[in-house]
C-alpha cells in the first residue's frame, strides 16, 4: 500500500513523496529486521520510524501553519 501511495504521491509534492519514501524504508528495515532475526537491523528500521514521525509533523504544521497565515510559510513543494 505504501508503494502504492509513493507512486501517487511523487505527483502530487515533494513532502508526500519524501514522507511515502521514508516510510517504506522503515517497513523495510523492520520486516527484514524481524524475518532474520537482526537487532541491528529493527533499531535502524526504529530510527527511520521516528525520522518518519519528524517529517509526518512537519507536513501537519506546514498546513496548518500555511492555512492560518493564508501564505506559505513552511513549503511542501507542491507540484502545480
Amino acid at each position: 500500500f505504501t508503494v502504492i501511495m509513493n507512486i501517487a504521491a511523487s505527483r502530487i509534492s515533494k513532502f508526500l513523496l519524501i514522507l511515502f519514501a521514508v516510510l517504506n524504508v522503515t517497513f523495510v528495515l523492520l520486516i527484514v529486521g524481524n524475518l532474520f532475526g537482526l537487532s541491528l537491523v529493527v533499531n535502524i528500521g526504529g530510527w527511520f520510524g521516528i525520522l518518519t514521525a519528524f517529517i509526518a509533523w512537519y507536513g501537519c504544521a506546514a498546513i496548518v501553519i500555511n492555512s492560518s497565515f493564508k501564505k506559505q510559510l513552511l513549503p511542501l513543494g507542491v507540484y502545480a
